[in-house]
């Protein structure tokens, strides 16, 4: 688990940040952070520009354009790496609710078996963390084990272990960098 103050100043890189809820809320909550937030869509990282600029951290927090690592120097190491990915299943797509539906299916699409992004960032990731630091991924709903079973066939990663969401469902997983 990561402590309170466990990090002091952490550099954050949130991936895939969407409409910027995730850094924005990290950023106002740990306001000394040094928050990058990447995103493939130039229209979602506008949209978190200016939800940014709603929330008045839109200073605090640096946008870059481009897919997963790419728009960030591997020379960096970085603390924390959050992500929401994509998770959605090929199976799952035609279920969704309507309301999902509206999203773009990059947005949602996380391959045939939904695990495509946790498996490309995990292997990616070690390249960007600093020894001892967090990836944490949100969970999609059942995907608990499958994501586990990545981790734990990666070397570089210990104390791996699992947030519950209000419902009782494991939400959020996290692991250490060696």
């Amino acid at each position: 688990m990561i402590k309170d103050k466990e990090i002091e100043n952490p550099e954050i890189l949130d991936i895939g940040t969407g409409c910027g809820n995730i850094a924005i809320s990290l950023t106002k909550f740990l306001s000394n952070c040094k928050m990058t937030a990447t995103d493939i869509s130039r229209i979602s990282l506008k949209i978190a520009q200016e939800n940014a600029k709603r929330h008045n951290v839109l200073d605090k927090i640096t946008f870059l354009e481009g897919d997963l690592f790419s728009p960030v120097d591997c020379k960096r190491r970085i603390d924390i790496i959050v992500c929401n990915p994509p998770y959605v299943t090929s199976d799952e797509l035609g279920r969704l609710q309507a309301e999902v539906k509206k999203e773009p299916r990059l947005a949602l699409w996380g391959g045939e078996d939904g695990l495509f992004f946790y498996k490309k960032i995990i292997e990616a990731s070690s390249l960007y963390l600093k020894p001892s630091g967090y990836l944490i991924f949100e969970l999609a709903e059942g995907r608990r084990e499958a994501v586990y079973r990545i981790f734990e066939s990666n070397p570089l990663y210990k104390n791996i272990h699992t947030i519950k969401d209000y419902n009782n469902i494991d939400r959020v997983i996290i692991a250490q960098r060696l």
